[in-house]
């Protein structure tokens, strides 16, 4: 089954993502740190369709796992929502062409439901 990787280190945010994405046709896969979710990036980097990325996070920050992400595999779109983006020159810090879209806390769940399904074809359709 095709994933998608939520990689949020606040429940109460992850789990409003969980909420909105839960009828999308994917297996979610929750890490609660960067290191959390290199490791599950890692086991499921083949099934894996779409990322959703916090930047500021304990043990390793979105930043360090989005370039680890990016050397493993150019082609799973990346999205990074962040309530700090004052703070970080993402563009520059990731420079990854993997970066589809940056967003600044909070979201919209009209936003991530659309972004999906732009960067995403549903499981039980094709092009």
């Amino acid at each position: 089954m095709k994933k998608i990787l939520i990689v949020e280190d606040e429940i109460i945010v992850s789990t409003f993502y969980r909420e909105i994405l839960k009828d999308c046709g994917y297996e979610l896969i929750l890490a609660q740190n960067g290191l959390e979710g290199c490791k599950m990036f890692k086991a499921h980097e083949k099934d894996i369709v779409l990322v959703l990325l916090d930047i500021v996070m304990p043990e390793m920050n979105g930043t360090q796992l989005a370039q680890q992400m990016n050397s493993k595999n150019e082609n799973i779109p990346i999205v990074v929502i962040s309530g700090h983006l004052e703070d970080f020159d993402i563009e520059k810090e990731l420079g990854s062409k993997n970066i589809k879209y940056i967003f600044k806390k909070p979201i919209k769940s009209e936003e991530l439901e659309h972004l999906v399904l732009d960067l995403i074809i549903p499981p039980n359709t094709s092009k």
